[in-house]
């Protein structure tokens, strides 16, 4: 009797953590998409393991196995293999976009972030969506100050994109000899949306190592 009890206990101990181990990964890759650290091969095997634990609890009820037994391990087994499946395909999306990109996962997990710093920032400054992106003043002078915050930062990077900016080459003339001057012509001549992608280019190549 004590040993039976034990079993049961084991068994249910064994399918509740089978389960409840997945949670943290998936709440990790679901807040952050990092996945650098994951290998896609484990969870590519997992939720074959699953199907196998579901089949075999299906596979209890011939050997008269109470039934909430059965229950209890398909629902648990069913659910680690929608996580671990979850896991998976997040992998797999990073991979892809990695290689699109000609870039090793790690390179384009640090551009990720540093494109989604870039956009909570802009968000910061009021800018939640293209329609934002307008010629308002209040709008062109916050951009402005942020680009003049990463030029006093990181002249050189700032300067490339600028001069190599359509507005920019459209309307450079002879005069414009200095980093400084380029940027205030380029302010005066770009929108705002050029303005907020020169901006996201740099953070970009600032973290890059540019």
């Amino acid at each position: 009797m004590l040993l039976s009890v034990f079993l049961q206990i084991s068994m249910w101990v064994a399918v509740i953590l089978t389960f409840l181990l997945l949670i943290p990964e998936v709440w990790s890759v679901f807040k952050t998409r990092n996945t650098v650290s994951i290998s896609k091969w484990m969870y590519a095997i997992y939720p074959i393991c699953s199907v196998a634990w579901i089949t075999y609890a299906i596979l209890l009820i011939f050997e008269k196995t109470p039934i909430y037994e059965v229950i209890g391990i398909a629902v648990a087994e069913g659910l680690a293999m929608i996580l671990s499946i979850y896991i998976l395909i997040v992998k797999l999306r990073n991979v892809s976009e990695a290689r699109h990109q000609h870039m090793t996962e790690a390179e384009w997990y640090r551009a990720y972030v540093k494109q989604r710093e870039a956009k909570k920032r802009l968000q910061n400054l009021g800018i939640k969506s293209d329609a934002d992106l307008n010629n308002s003043h209040e709008h062109q002078e916050a951009l402005c100050k942020v680009l003049e915050q990463l030029f006093s930062e990181h002249q050189d990077i700032v300067d490339d994109r600028v001069t190599s900016s359509k507005s920019f080459r459209r309307t450079v003339n002879r005069d414009i000899k200095t980093p400084m001057k380029r940027l205030e012509h380029f302010k005066n001549v770009a929108t705002n949306a050029e303005i907020a992608n020169i901006i996201y280019l740099v953070y970009l190549d600032m973290y890059q190592g540019k």
